[in-house]
C-alpha cells in the first residue's frame, strides 16, 4: 500500500472489508450457518476487527440474549474495540492503526491522530457500517437490527495486546489481553536447516518479510542478495522466501525456502538478528525470544511497530522504498556490532515473558468464565462511556460551561469596573470644577 496517503489506506482496508464479507458470505460454510437453528450454540466466538457483516450470526443465534458472545482481535486494541466495549482511547496518547506513530507524539503528530480518528468515526458510520448491513440483510432475507447495536452484545474481547509490544496498555476488564499465545519455546530444526546453521561461523541472520509479499520488487531482491554475500560466509542467511524466479543461483551463504520455522529459528542460539517487515505476530516473537530486529516497514501498522522498538532500542528501522545493498549492511552492522541491541531487547523479552499466567490459559479461563454466567451480555463488562457521546465523554459540556462562567465573570467584572470608574471619575471633576463664591468683606 506504499504510495497511498493515511486516509486511502483506511478506505482501503474498509473496501477490502466489503469484498471479502461479500465473498464469504456466498460460501457454503455461511449458507450452512443460516440454516441451522437458532440454539446450536452455548457460546459464539467472533472477530471484531473489519468483520462487522458477521455479526448477522449474533443475531442469528441469540448472541447477547441466549449465549454469549467472545471477541478476538489479531491486532491489539483499536477503534474496533472502542465502538464494541465503549473504551474510547484518548487520541492524544493511541494512534490510529495507519500511523506510524508511537504514544509518544509531537502536537502536530496528535493533530493529525485526531483528524483521522474523526475521520474513521465518520466513515465508519456513513461508509463502512451501511455496506455490511446492506449485505448481511440482503443474505439473511430480511432486516436485522443495527450492526453496531448487535457488535454491543459482545462481552468480552481476547486482544492481542501487551504493553512491551503495543504500547498503551489497555485496562478495562472487558478487554483480555493474551499477546503472545502463539509464542512457545524454540524446538529442534529440520534436518537441512540445523546443517546449514551448524556451519556458521559466527552465527546466522533470519529474513522474513511476511506470507503477503510473495514476490518482492526486482531492486529490493537484488539488495538484499548482495549485501547478504557480502556478509558471508562467516555469516550465513535463513531467507524465507520463494526464490524460484531468480535467474541467478543465491550466494552459497544463503538458504531460502518457501516456508520456514520462525519460532524455532529465532530461538536457536545461533541466530544473531531478524530482518523483518515488523508485522505483530513477528515482532512478538522477536521480542520473545529477545531477538533484535532490522526493521524493513512496508505500511503504517508495521511502522508503528517497529518505530515503537527503535524507542527502546530494540531494532533499526531501514526505509522500504530507498533500500539498498549500502543501508541494508548498515542496519545488520549496526546490531552486530553494538551489543546494546542484544541486551535492550532481552530486558523487554523478560517484561513480556512475566506474567502471571500462560496467555492462552487466561483466554481459555476468560472464555470459560463468559459461559459459566449463563446469561447473554456480562453487563459489568462494559464502559458506562459508551453510552455517552464524544462529546460528553471528554468534558466538553462541562469545559463550555466553565468558560461560559468564566465569560460571564470577566463580562461582570468588566461592567463593575466602567460603572466604577465612571462614577468616581465624574464626582472627582465635579469637586474640581465646583468653586464656591468667597463673600466680599
Amino acid at each position: 500500500m506504499q504510495g497511498k496517503s493515511y486516509f486511502g489506506i483506511m478506505r482501503h482496508h474498509w473496501s477490502k472489508s466489503i469484498q471479502m464479507c461479500n465473498h464469504q458470505f456466498h460460501t457454503e460454510g455461511v449458507m450452512e450457518l443460516l440454516r441451522m437453528a437458532p440454539d446450536s450454540f452455548d457460546l459464539i466466538l467472533i472477530e471484531t476487527i473489519l468483520n462487522d457483516c458477521f455479526y448477522l450470526f449474533i443475531h442469528h443465534f441469540g448472541g447477547g440474549i441466549k449465549v454469549p458472545v467472545v471477541g478476538m482481535t489479531a491486532v491489539g486494541a483499536g477503534p474496533w474495540t472502542d465502538g464494541i466495549m465503549g473504551l474510547r482511547l484518548p487520541p492524544s496518547v493511541s494512534p490510529i492503526y495507519v500511523l506510524p506513530y508511537t504514544h509518544r507524539m509531537s502536537l502536530w503528530q496528535r493533530f493529525w491522530n485526531a483528524l483521522l480518528v474523526a475521520f474513521h468515526s465518520f466513515g465508519y458510520r456513513s461508509i463502512y457500517l451501511p455496506a455490511h448491513q446492506k449485505m448481511a440483510e440482503e443474505i439473511y432475507g430480511k432486516s436485522i437490527p443495527p450492526l453496531e447495536d448487535l457488535g454491543s452484545n459482545i462481552s468480552l474481547i481476547l486482544a492481542n495486546n501487551h504493553p512491551v509490544v503495543n504500547g498503551l496498555p489497555v485496562k478495562p476488564s472487558g478487554i483480555v489481553e493474551v499477546a503472545g499465545m502463539h509464542c512457545e519455546e524454540s524446538k529442534t530444526l529440520p534436518l537441512n536447516l540445523l546443517q546449514f546453521v551448524n556451519r556458521a561461523e559466527k552465527g546466522i541472520v533470519y529474513v522474513s518479510v511476511g506470507e503477503a509479499m510473495t514476490r518482492l520488487p526486482e531492486y529490493m531482491e537484488q539488495s538484499m542478495i548482495n549485501a547478504f554475500a557480502e556478509l558471508g560466509p562467516k555469516i550465513r542467511f535463513l531467507w524465507r522466501y520463494d526464490a524460484e524466479h531468480l535467474e541467478n543461483p543465491l550466494p552459497k551463504n544463503v538458504l531460502a525456502q518457501k516456508w520456514m520455522p520462525q519460532k524455532d529459528i529465532l530461538g536457536h542460539p545461533k541466530t544473531l538478528l531478524f530482518v523483518s517487515h515488523g508485522g505483530l505476530l513477528s515482532v512478538q516473537e522477536a521480542v520473545f525470544h529477545g531477538m533484535p530486529i532490522v526493521g524493513i516497514p512496508f505500511s503504517g501498522e508495521h511502522v508503528h511497530n517497529i518505530n515503537y522498538l527503535v524507542t527502546f532500542g530494540a531494532a533499526v528501522k531501514l526505509d522500504y522504498e530507498s533500500l539498498s545493498k549500502e543501508s541494508l549492511l548498515d542496519g545488520i552492522n549496526t546490531i552486530l556490532r553494538n551489543t546494546s541491541f542484544r541486551r535492550k531487547v532481552h530486558r523487554l523479552s523478560s517484561t513480556f515473558r512475566d506474567q502471571p499466567e500462560n496467555p492462552v490459559d487466561r483466554a481459555i479461563f476468560w472464555t470459560e468464565y463468559a459461559l459459566r454466567q449463563r446469561t447473554g451480555r456480562i453487563e459489568h463488562f462494559h464502559s458506562p462511556a459508551k453510552e455517552i457521546t464524544w462529546f460528553t465523554y471528554y468534558m466538553f459540556d462541562v469545559l463550555t460551561i466553565s468558560i461560559a462562567l468564566i465569560l460571564f465573570w470577566l463580562v461582570c467584572m468588566y461592567y463593575a469596573y466602567v460603572y466604577f470608574m465612571v462614577n468616581v471619575f465624574s464626582n472627582e471633576r465635579m469637586g474640581k470644577s465646583y468653586k464656591p463664591n468667597k463673600k466680599r468683606k
